[in-house]
C-alpha cells in the first residue's frame, strides 16, 4: 500500500543576474510539488502542466533578472535580446524561489497547485532554498511594488500570462489601457494543441481509405 505519493516538476535552466555591481551567470534547477485537484480534468491538468514548462523553457531559460531598484543605469538592457524578469529585490536565490513559485501556482490556478518549491544554483556554495505555501509575506502587492497608479491589478507573478514584467504608467497614461506583456499561457497551449489536433484530423482524412486504395500524388500535398 502506497502511504505516500509526490508528483514533482523538475526543470534546469540558466539565469544571467545583475547582482552586487556586475553580472552573474548560475545554472539553476527547479523542483515543484505539485498537487492536482481532485475531480480535475486530465486534459486541463496536462495543459497546465505543460504551460508552467513552456514558462520556464522560452521565457526563464537565459532571463536576465534584475531589481528596477538598482543604482545602476540598465537602459542597456533594451538593447539586448534576452527576457528579463523584474525582481521586488536583490534577485538572490530566495527572491528567484518566491517569484516562480508565485507564478507556476498562478498558472495551475485551481487545477494544479504548486505546494513546495525547491530552488537549487551551482553559485550558491552548496545551500539551496525552498518555499510552500502563501508567498504574500516575501513579495509585494502591486502598489507596493509598481505604485498607487498601476496598469495591472497584481504583480507579474500572479498572473497566469507569459510576462516576467511590470510597466509603470506615466502621469499621462490612461490606465484603463493595459499594455499586453504576454498572452495566456493555458490559452497558448491550448491553441497549439487545436491546431495540432486539426492537423492530425486532415491528414488522417486524406490518408484513410474509404471504399477502394488510391494513390497519393503530389496534387495531393
Amino acid at each position: 500500500m502506497i502511504a505516500n505519493l509526490e508528483t514533482i516538476l523538475r526543470h534546469r535552466l540558466r539565469l544571467i543576474r545583475l547582482l552586487d555591481g556586475k553580472l552573474l551567470s548560475s545554472d539553476c534547477e527547479i523542483e515543484s510539488q505539485i498537487d492536482m485537484a481532485l475531480g480535475a480534468n486530465i486534459h486541463e491538468v496536462q495543459l497546465r502542466l505543460s504551460a508552467m514548462k513552456l514558462w520556464l523553457e522560452d521565457f526563464v531559460d537565459s532571463s536576465i533578472a534584475y531589481s528596477p531598484d538598482t543604482e545602476m543605469d540598465t537602459d542597456w538592457l533594451d538593447e539586448l535580446s534576452n527576457n528579463i524578469m523584474m525582481i521586488p529585490g536583490e534577485p538572490m536565490d530566495h527572491m528567484l524561489a518566491a517569484v516562480i513559485h508565485a507564478k507556476l501556482g498562478a498558472i495551475g490556478e485551481d487545477v494544479v497547485t504548486i505546494k513546495r518549491t525547491h530552488f537549487f544554483t551551482d553559485t550558491s556554495h552548496g545551500f539551496s532554498n525552498a518555499i510552500s505555501g502563501s508567498t504574500d509575506e516575501w513579495l509585494p502587492a502591486m502598489a507596493e511594488w509598481i505604485g498607487p497608479r498601476h496598469f495591472h491589478k497584481i504583480p507579474w507573478w500572479h498572473r497566469a500570462d507569459a510576462s516576467s514584467i511590470d510597466l509603470q504608467p506615466g502621469p499621462d497614461d490612461d490606465l484603463t489601457v493595459i499594455p499586453s506583456l504576454g498572452d495566456k499561457l493555458v490559452d497558448m497551449m491550448r491553441d497549439d494543441r487545436q491546431t495540432v489536433d486539426e492537423t492530425d484530423a486532415v491528414s488522417a482524412e486524406i490518408i484513410k481509405p474509404k471504399f477502394k486504395p488510391r494513390l497519393i500524388t503530389s496534387e495531393d500535398d
